[in-house]
């Protein structure tokens, strides 16, 4: 948002369970007790409660399928003077179809709507540089729930836009700063 910090890794909850779950696919494990390394090290509290939850959503997520690694992709989704960065952690052959696989890794339950918002997001902005069976799917990895889809959803299209529409109005009536901080004036 305008008024939070630039990003930096360390203040990324997420990244080192997200880079091990990476790096679990790009070098071709298969079995899953290699991801509980990603337990190793680990002495934030916060972080010793969520992961193991996490892991095994993600556990249960991989099951007894085949799953090989995929080249990655990467894409942005415009509209108006909106750029959102679309850049999915997992390219995957699940069972022998790919899958472009966005980890989400919140607390709360992933709701349909969101979910397919966001699939189609995906889709909207990947479909043109990947094959036309590739699944666009979005892993809810604490309960190992996964949504997907094989293509742009014209009925949710509008809604979408509409979204990133309104999303953009309000961005713009933000100051750039937050209000009484250091560089922005204040009216006499």
């Amino acid at each position: 948002m305008k008024w939070r910090p630039k990003y930096h890794p360390q203040t990324d909850f997420w990244r080192p369970l997200r880079e091990a779950i990476i790096d679990f696919h790009r070098t071709n494990q298969s079995q899953k007790s290699v991801l509980d390394g990603a337990l190793s090290g680990i002495t934030h509290k916060p972080k010793l409660t969520a992961y193991p939850v996490a892991l095994a959503g993600y556990k249960k997520f991989l099951g007894k399928k085949a799953i090989q690694a995929l080249p990655e992709i990467r894409s942005s989704w415009n509209h108006g003077n909106l750029n959102v960065n679309v850049n999915p952690e997992l390219a995957l052959s699940i069972q022998g179809v790919p899958h472009v696989v966005k980890l989400y890794f919140k607390a709360e339950p992933l709701s349909m709507k969101n979910a397919e918002l966001i699939l189609l997001m995906m889709a909207d902005s990947l479909g043109g540089h990947v094959s036309p069976d590739t699944v666009m799917s979005l892993l809810d990895v604490q309960r190992g729930k996964l949504f997907t889809t094989t293509g742009v959803d014209d009925v949710l299209k509008p809604l979408l836009q509409g979204e990133a529409a309104s999303f953009e109005t309000m961005w713009n009536q933000l100051p750039g700063q937050r209000p009484g901080s250091a560089g922005q004036s204040k009216a006499a």
